[in-house]
């Protein structure tokens, strides 16, 4: 997919070329579901990526897993989905995201066992059952619940998804999620799930309909994968005016602060965090400042402040 070809590099090594590091890779555990309904544990991502009874795509999926694993250490020193070390599991071959694609769970990243876009229409190769975008956009999921877990609260879904599309397309550098299903071998993904933003490939939109306009989403009922598109857009906007590096700080600062995510967040209470996180952050710079504001007027989420 194209944004891979633009990913900042990780760890590799180990001997092996092309391997992750083995740090990473023992943070993901690996199971596959059989036919019976029993998962079978494979190993560490380590010993999957070594396992000849898993498949191409599969130990692809693996590897994805890892690096989603390995950024979130490079870039923001996270030991494990719980930053205390505990790997996260990812589960192949489930027949529940055969139909509704890879999903997250505390704790867990579940795939399937083909590409869910394969007979929806959509088309797509039908070997890629978990690309690199969509590997960190489920783990920061998990992150999420591994955050909220302690009070009991159920996380706000278009939050949720908005935060994870954003944090997955800024580590990518790459403003879409999913065209790594639409690319076959040779080519260059001509189409994707989800966009916002200008798109710098020539990428078609012709995925899933997105809302980036918080006055819209504060009106009615739109779906939540549509509505967390407001907050792809505003990070989409503000890493133009800051780049990429302090977006990605802020955001990560936003998904760690406790009064972003009271009772599973809220919209005021993410705008006022993005608000205190930047002067947090950044007091002395006046510019970074307005910057932050003048992305969120461009998606009237500085509205939500007042709700």
């Amino acid at each position: 997919m194209s944004g891979i070809g633009r990913i900042r590099r990780v760890a590799v090594g180990s001997g092996h070329a092309g391997m992750p590091a083995r740090i990473d890779a023992e943070r993901v555990r690996v199971q596959v579901c059989e036919s019976s309904g029993h998962r079978r544990t494979i190993g560490s991502g380590w010993d999957a990526l070594h396992d000849r009874r898993l498949s191409v795509s599969e130990r692809a999926a693996v590897r994805a897993a890892v690096q989603a694993v390995a950024l979130l250490r490079h870039r923001f020193g996270r030991q494990g989905f719980d930053d205390a070390g505990k790997a996260v599991t990812l589960v192949l071959r489930s027949p529940d995201a055969d139909d509704r694609g890879p999903f997250a769970e505390a704790g867990t990243i579940t795939a399937g066992s083909h590409n869910p876009l394969v007979g929806s229409g959509m088309g797509g190769r039908g070997d890629r059952v978990l690309p690199l975008d969509v590997a960190i956009h489920e783990l920061v999921h998990v992150v999420q619940f591994s955050e909220i877990a302690e009070n009991g609260s159920e996380l706000h879904p278009a939050l949720a998804e908005g935060f994870a599309d954003a944090l997955s397309m800024l580590l990518t550098r790459d403003w879409s999620i999913g065209e790594g299903y639409f690319r076959r071998p040779g080519e260059i993904a001509k189409e994707t799930i989800r966009q916002v933003g200008p798109s710098a490939d020539g990428v078609s939109k012709r995925g899933e309909p997105i809302v980036t306009d918080y006055r819209k989403v504060a009106r009615g009922d739109v779906e939540e994968h549509a509505a967390g598109a407001v907050i792809a857009q505003t990070f989409h906007e503000l890493q133009e005016r800051i780049g990429w590096s302090r977006a990605e700080d802020l955001i990560w600062a936003i998904l760690n602060d406790p009064s972003a995510w009271r009772g599973g967040g809220s919209w005021q209470q993410v705008a006022e965090s993005m608000v205190a996180s930047a002067q947090r952050l950044w007091p002395r710079n006046a510019a970074v400042q307005a910057a932050v504001g003048a992305a969120m007027q461009s998606t009237h989420l500085d509205e939500a402040l007042d709700s």
